[in-house]
């Protein structure tokens, strides 16, 4: 897998959030967000 380009908008995916409801990348569209994957938290 490539990674993408600087500036390149990011690929479309929905992951659970912490509270467990699913969350899309696509839900926040036009804002910023932070993008944190982290092992062996739970």
């Amino acid at each position: 897998m490539r990674l993408p380009a600087i500036g390149t908008p990011a690929p479309s995916f929905r992951l659970p959030s912490a509270q467990g409801a699913d969350v899309a990348l696509e839900d926040y569209r036009g804002r910023s967000v932070v993008l944190w994957f982290s092992k062996g938290l739970f």
